[in-house]
């Protein structure tokens, strides 16, 4: 459940005019930068241990303080901070680099220029600068290094849910070149070796550019802007289709939908057109608002819990304000929602839907057919907590890959950003810790894991046929057909 508009107001470009990133950062001052990031998880962190025992978490703060015990520059550090939160296995605790690098990545840094997406693990080039390599190009190798080694190295550093992989799969591709040139390199040059469409094998040496040197039609072709949530009719009227890109729509007085009439509406033309089949397309949805709820509530007659269990680690979270710019409005939303629990050092809200909504009346005449949802590693956060209580209650099946959200929760809720003194590397830090009702326990350690698995296709990688949407439609046909 992410606050996006913290989020972005966080990592806020800053002016950075005489900004050097090889500048040398002396090892006393990354030493305390370390010992400030762990002492803020372990009293704010609710998941610390969810995935790594503390005697892991500890040697791996360990070895983070010997890998900083020399002076290196902001990137070489990014690299064993990012390394320490991967082993977290909370994909909400992420790092960034500090505002004046980030400016130096959006403007004059050399990077890969190829514009890439991820297949499983084979690396698909789609656009950018990418020639003499054509698009739908498989990468095998860069600089003499294996395509699978470059691609595991970023594994290492990406935070994702558990142990699951689609997620960070899909981060890597739209952000290659930021990945290699963080956690591989920044060469002049770059000597690719690949596999043309056609299977037959090649190199070439592609250049280095800037940001500012690509231009917009060379990266991958967006899909025409359309509301990031709507429905149709599809089959013949036999199918509806509620697509739903993101849970962080804008609110209809900027421009966004009214959610609750605009499912009244969906569920009511599906009504009239005596639809059987309903097919959600969550793909690209990593979450925002906490909207499960509701969408669950027009396809069941009982108020369904969503989870047994919100925890927060602290309550006071004093060095959440040491490090971060905290108002009295955190205090508002948070601090004075929370109240101890019968564990030692563990609190949970009250009287607050946004962080722990209660189950949600049913609608007066909810939806019986059949519930098919389309999903992806992108599919996190709260979208994933949809799909959770989908799969525990039985009440639908999944078509896709694994979401890249946990089966069991997360740990979101409140998002808070903090920034190490130091080197002014940014951290996520979320608050609250959620298990989801009703998950089953031997899935403990992976997203939704679909019944009819599909991966998307090179020619939908570049933007061609919709190869995922049209194997759904056939699962559905052929379910109707014999049913």
């Amino acid at each position: 459940m992410p606050r996006l508009a913290l989020l972005a107001l966080a990592l806020a470009l800053t002016p950075a005019d005489s900004y050097n990133p090889a500048a040398v950062i002396p090892a006393e001052a990354l030493q305390g930068d370390l010992l400030a990031l762990r002492h803020v998880l372990e009293q704010s962190h609710p998941g610390l241990y969810r995935y790594t025992p503390k005697p892991a978490m500890d040697r791996a703060f360990a070895a983070a303080s010997s890998r900083a015990g020399r002076a290196m520059d902001e990137r070489a550090f990014y690299a064993i901070v990012t390394a320490l939160l991967a082993r977290i296995g909370d994909g909400h605790t992420r790092a960034y680099p500090s505002g004046d690098f980030r400016k130096y990545l959006g403007t004059s840094a050399r990077r890969f220029p190829a514009d890439l997406r991820l297949q499983g693990r084979r690396v698909i080039v789609v656009g950018g600068r990418c020639a003499p390599i054509p698009r739908g190009s498989e990468i095998l190798g860069i600089n003499g290094e294996p395509i699978g080694r470059i691609v595991d190295t970023m594994l290492a550093h990406i935070s994702g849910d558990a142990d699951i992989l689609t997620g960070k799969y899909a981060a890597i591709g739209p952000g290659f070149a930021t990945h290699y040139h963080m956690l591989v390199g920044y060469p002049r040059a770059f000597l690719v070796r690949y596999r043309d469409p056609a299977g037959k094998a090649g190199k070439a040496t592609l250049m280095a550019i800037t940001p500012a040197e690509l231009k917009e039609e060379e990266y991958l072709d967006a899909t025409p802007s359309r509301a990031p949530m709507r429905f149709e009719l599809v089959d013949g009227s036999r199918v509806g289709r509620l697509t739903i890109e993101t849970f962080a729509l804008p609110a209809p007085d900027d421009g966004g939908p009214d959610v609750r009439k605009l499912l009244d509406s969906a569920f009511a033309t599906m009504r009239g057109a005596g639809c059987q089949d309903l097919l959600i397309d969550l793909r690209g949805n990593d979450g925002g608002a906490p909207l499960g709820p509701l969408l669950f509530s027009y396809l069941t007659d009982r108020a369904v819990p969503f989870f047994d269990s919100v925890e927060a680690a602290s309550v006071g979270f004093p060095l959440l304000h040491q490090y971060s710019h905290l108002d009295e409005s955190f205090t508002d939303r948070i601090t004075d929602h929370l109240i101890s629990t019968d564990t030692p050092g563990r609190f949970r809200p009250i009287e607050s839907p946004d962080l722990a909504p209660d189950p949600m009346t049913p609608q007066p005449d909810p939806f019986r057919g059949r519930v098919w949802v389309l999903i992806d590693g992108d599919v996190f956060s709260t979208a994933a907590q949809f799909c959770s209580v989908v799969r525990s209650r039985h009440r639908g099946e999944f078509i896709g890959e694994e979401t890249g959200g946990a089966y069991h929760g997360c740990s979101a809720g409140e998002l808070v950003v903090i920034t190490l003194p130091a080197t002014k590397l940014k951290v996520v830090i979320p608050l609250l810790r959620y298990e989801m009702a009703g998950a089953d326990r031997s899935a403990a350690r992976r997203g939704i894991v679909p019944e009819h698995p599909i991966a998307p296709t090179v020619e939908q990688l570049l933007g061609g046929e919709d190869g995922a949407m049209a194997y759904a439609l056939g699962v559905i046909a052929r379910r109707r057909g014999g049913s």
